[in-house]
Parts: structure tokens; C-alpha cells; sequence
């Protein structure tokens, strides 16, 4: 857990990072590229992203991308919560739901501005 409260403000450590190239969008593919372009998808996006194994391996695991949301929306991530042992947010154990386990510590943002800029 973050102390927001001592002098040294908290700091993060890039443990990988992981270039994609392609456009490629397949919902049933692990590793599938996850920045596909057409309309409404983003948040199955943010729901495949999540189920991606190695995300078990880090406290925070976040796609940054250069593609336009839909809808004004700069990006997606699953929230924590204050409340004892509920899922999502940095740090948050594996989540098992409809047969897929999810790593809920995950999120996707574009660094386009809501007028696609």
C-alpha cells in the first residue's frame, strides 16, 4: 500500500516494456494486439488485456496507445477499492470469473486528447 503521507513521494519501477506493431484485435488470442481501431470495442479490449498471464508477475500492468477512444474516453482501468478483500487496482490478487482468470490490476490509455489530437 501507497503512504501518500511520508516526505518521499511514492515512485514506480519499469520492469518491462513491449512494443506492438500491428493492429491486430482477436478476443480469444492471449497475446492478441489490443489496439484495434474500430468503434466500441475498447472495453472488451480492457477485458482481454486483463486476462493476459504475465500481469500475475506485477503490481501494475498498463498499455499505452496512440489510437482515438470512442466517445471522448482517454482510458480504462479497473479501480481500486478501500473495502477488505475486494479485487482491482494496483497490487490486486488474480480474480477468477466465468472461467477466465483475470489480473484486475491492469488499464489502457491513448495519449490522444478527446478531438482524436
Amino acid at each position: 500500500m501507497i503512504d501518500f503521507d511520508k516526505p518521499e513521494p511514492p515512485s514506480f519501477d519499469m520492469r518491462r516494456s513491449q512494443v506492438e506493431h500491428s493492429v491486430e484485435f482477436n478476443p480469444t488470442k492471449r497475446n492478441s494486439n489490443l489496439l484495434h481501431a474500430a468503434s466500441g470495442i475498447w472495453n472488451e479490449q480492457k477485458k482481454v488485456f486483463s486476462r493476459e498471464y504475465s500481469h500475475k508477475d506485477f503490481c501494475l500492468a498498463h498499455l499505452f496507445t496512440d489510437l482515438k477512444f470512442e466517445g471522448g474516453i482517454l482510458g480504462l482501468a479497473y479501480v481500486g477499492s478501500p473495502r477488505r478483500n475486494s479485487v482491482g487496482g494496483i497490487c490486486t490478487p488474480e480474480y477468477f470469473k466465468n472461467g477466465y482468470t483475470l489480473y484486475l490490476n491492469s488499464g489502457l490509455s491513448s495519449s490522444r486528447n478527446h478531438y482524436g489530437q
